[in-house]
């Protein structure tokens, strides 16, 4: 697309992640911010159906001719109602001509002292709070930036990355100007705080690693365009887009992984200051007894776990739209948790490790540990694209099972209020998975297209 029509879609970080299920799934990346979801460009969908159980049909769906079905594809998830086998998009965005880097390190050490728990928390509350102040700033929209929060065995990172709708731009201005503006406010914003003993030190991280990527054959650390000179901001850097997003895409080894997700519409720091005491933490003391006899295996890797706090909002938020599966449109922060191991045998500890952590920044054993508050203040919800059958038996203590059954749940509708109904209710709101269900009853009704977290045919608990 980008080399034959000159445009882009506005989604995706991974190079290995296909585009039928990211589409499907409401997907995002670095220029969603500036241009939208990839759902939000979506005209229309060819999907085969099998509606007798038996016999493929080939269907059409957009806003005007099967407008449920349309919902399905658009960020309810793959695997759930048929095959989709072409996507039509409206008009694609033209993909910026530069992009501007900046890596930076945030050592862990300084909030290990007296005091730490509190600055940690209020410096992810400031991360938070930017966001949130710069979503009416359209200019703002191309900046994109990606925190890695760690366990404290590794040091934190930032990456940020910055992109002008160049052609918006006021008399004078480039993406460089632009950059070093929008820049200069996310350093202040985030890392200085009114007391001396708040403001956070970080480091400038080295940008001289080759590009991970086979297309590109140099390492593209700086451009040599003119407009270098305008970029004030020590360690950033502006290089063609394309080489860009190949530098930040490198590849790497086959390893076994697993993904949780929330949205965040800020940071509270009660959250913060859960995952602040999980990630201080030894892994043998936050798995309790879930650690083996023998306790963790050797090589152990404390370092491979990452809740990685991605910018929302902007025009993600400012998108009209109510013909789509996602509900989530007020958030300013989408954070992905995720780790890494290699021997299989190694499941259940790294899988342990991973829940625990995310349930501690949900309140943990003294709450529901789900990103879910009953009057919306906080949270949003989970991503269906990072699949996470775990939150088929939190949400709601058991209600909604798998592979397209729905279980009553027990007593049918938790007793709670804090906890959502269903685990669709996690993921789609508390409007949608009604209308997702009759739409899967109205053209899956033998539910021939199932796996774990496809939409039911039927609600959970009912």
């Amino acid at each position: 697309m980008y080399k034959t029509a000159g445009v882009t879609l506005p989604g995706g970080s991974c190079y290995s992640v296909g585009a039928g299920g990211h589409i499907c799934g409401g997907g995002y990346g670095l220029l969603s911010r500036m241009h939208g979801l990839t759902t939000d460009h979506l005209a229309g969908v060819d999907v085969v159906l099998v509606p007798d159980g038996r016999n493929p049909v080939l269907a059409h769906a957009s806003p005007q001719l099967n407008p449920e079905l349309f919902r399905l594809c658009r960020g309810a998830g793959g695997g759930t109602v048929g095959i989709i086998t072409a996507y039509y998009f409206d008009r694609l965005p033209a993909p910026p001509r530069d992009a501007v880097l900046l890596f930076l390190t945030v050592p862990w050490a300084q909030f290990l002292g007296a005091g730490g728990r509190e600055r940690f928390a209020a410096w992810l509350g400031r991360y938070g709070e930017h966001s949130r102040r710069i979503q009416d700033d359209p200019r703002s929209d191309g900046l994109f930036t990606l925190l890695h929060v760690t366990h404290r065995s590794a040091d934190m990172a930032l990456t940020v990355q910055f992109c002008a709708r160049e052609d918006d731009l006021p008399p004078g201005r480039n993406v460089a100007t632009e950059a070093d503006r929008v820049l200069r406010h996310l350093l202040d914003a985030v890392f200085l705080a009114p007391g001396a003993e708040g403001a956070v030190e970080y480091e400038l991280a080295s940008t001289s690693f080759g590009v991970g990527h086979a297309i590109v054959s140099e390492p593209a650390t700086v451009s040599s365009r003119a407009y270098d000179r305008d970029l004030k901001v020590p360690g950033a850097v502006v290089m063609n887009w394309l080489d860009a997003v190949q530098y930040l895409d490198g590849s790497g080894a086959n390893q076994r992984g697993k993904y949780k997700s929330a949205y965040l519409k800020d940071v509270p720091a009660a959250y913060a200051e859960g995952l602040y005491d999980a990630l201080t933490s030894p892994p043998e003391e936050l798995l309790g007894d879930e650690l083996p006899e023998e306790g963790l295996p050797e090589g152990f890797d404390t370092t491979s776990l990452i809740v990685q706090m991605d910018s929302y909002g902007g025009t993600i938020n400012r998108w009209a739209n109510d013909a789509d599966a996602v509900w989530q449109r007020d958030s300013q922060v989408k954070v992905q948790y995720q780790v890494y191991w290699h021997d299989p045998e190694q499941d259940p500890l790294y899988l342990a490790w991973l829940r625990k952590v995310y349930a501690a920044g949900f309140g943990g054993s003294a709450g529901p540990g789900l990103p879910w508050d009953p009057e919306g203040a906080h949270y949003q919800g989970c991503y269906i694209n990072y699949p996470d059958v775990d939150m088929l038996e939190a949400a709601s203590g058991g209600a909604g099972g798998a592979g397209g059954e729905a279980s009553d749940g027990g007593a049918g509708a938790p007793a709670d209020p804090a906890t959502p109904a269903s685990w669709l209710e996690l993921y789609f709101g508390p409007a949608l998975p009604a209308r997702l269900v009759a739409a899967k009853a109205a053209y899956d009704p033998h539910d021939v297209f199932r796996h774990a977290m496809s939409i039911p045919t039927r609600e959970p608990g009912r």
